[in-house]
């Protein structure tokens, strides 16, 4: 592995802003970089980009990595600083290293199976978009253009040596209440607060972490015009996540149940629409991509790590399409946010690890 052009490409793609639905200047990059190592590629309808290698006598395999990051100001320009064996934003931006540390790892990889070939498994490679906004290019991903069905999601904040084996299924929801408007001075009295009710209601619903292996949350409320109109609608927007279908149906019958009840109470309605977002998942430890995790992580002399996680990404959309895979972790620190920051020396282990499960017989 080249240790100096891997770290040289995730510097490089950090320098190009590609927030959740701007990804097109990364992608073209990305792609003259597969032309350069004369790999063709594809981009789906959606706009995710694939390319693969040739088949070896290895059982074959897929990798995928997400193009998109977390917003940035408009016109804001991204700097990278290199000091003393770690990687930084220059604290007013994002670093992107969510996932530029995964897209830096699969061109890493492409380019040792050109410098290696026979060697390696053969690879499938999707690099997706939208994955900061609800996973959506992982819900576009074609496995019919893959010739494997197990691989990795290079986009883990975990460890070098952990992967993400399980993660929870997911669904927004919005809930809009109705109340009567009337004159906020001349009467009152005739009006029915919706905002009044929305409060009462989310100060109501089980948030946080509502069971043991739930989390719930309320993001954002809305409703009135003006101070002097008693406002007759309003509405709020959240989310549910759980490991477990049993508690995640309860507590969205808490929810429904919640909303309208104490909207009735109060002498309105609401009415609560549910979006699911992505199905959760678990991979058992006999699935062959936890095994070639094991098998690469005891060659190394490394105990494999395996954890569960209250996020969801491109892993869900991924297993639920019958692509076997788990999150890869790649040691990323204090991710969406200006204090994120990269470890190389972590890095370039956890890439060496990827290294080992690629090349099977290569020490």
């Amino acid at each position: 592995m080249n240790r100096g052009r891997l770290l040289d490409t995730f510097v490089e793609l950090c320098r190009i802003p590609s927030p959740s639905g701007y990804e097109e200047e990364l992608r073209v990059s990305v792609r003259e970089r597969l032309n350069s190592m004369g790999y063709d590629s594809a981009i789906d309808d959606f706009g995710n980009l694939y390319t693969t290698t040739d088949a070896t006598s290895l059982e074959d395999m897929f990798l995928s990595c997400h193009l998109d990051t977390v917003p940035i100001s408009e016109g804001e320009i991204i700097s990278v600083i290199r000091q003393n064996g770690r990687i930084s934003s220059g604290g007013n931006t994002i670093l992107g290293g969510d996932d530029k540390l995964g897209v830096a790892a699969a061109l890493e990889m492409l380019a040792m199976c050109r410098e290696h070939p026979g060697l390696h498994r053969g690879l499938d490679v999707i690099f997706t978009i939208q994955e900061e906004v609800g996973s959506l290019g992982g819900g576009a991903v074609e496995p019919q253009r893959l010739r494997a069905r197990n691989g990795f999601n290079l986009d883990g904040e975990t460890p070098p040596g952990s992967a993400i084996y399980q993660a929870p299924k997911k669904a927004r929801f919005s809930c809009s209440v109705h109340g009567k408007s009337a004159h906020a001075a001349l009467a009152p009295e005739d009006g029915v607060n919706a905002v009044v009710i929305a409060g009462v209601i989310v100060s109501r619903l089980p948030l946080g972490i509502p069971g043991p292996e739930s989390t719930s949350n309320v993001g954002s409320i809305t409703g009135g015009t003006q101070t002097n109109i008693v406002p007759d609608h309003a509405e709020f927007f959240g989310e549910l996540r759980s490991l477990s279908d049993e508690e995640f149906k309860s507590i969205q019958s808490d929810i429904d149940r919640i909303c309208k009840e104490t909207a009735l109470e109060m002498n309105g309605s609401a009415e609560i629409i549910w979006e699911s977002t992505y199905d959760g998942y678990c991979v058992s430890n006999d699935e062959p991509c936890a095994l070639w995790f094991s098998t690469a992580c005891g060659s190394r002399g490394m105990e494999p790590i395996f954890l569960s996680s209250r996020g969801g990404g491109d892993s869900n959309q991924l297993n639920a399409r019958g692509l076997g895979n788990l999150v890869f972790g790649l040691g990323m620190h204090n991710i969406h946010s200006s204090d994120e920051f990269v470890i190389e020396d972590e890095y370039i282990e956890a890439v060496e690890l990827l290294k080992t499960v690629v090349f099977p017989g290569i020490a």
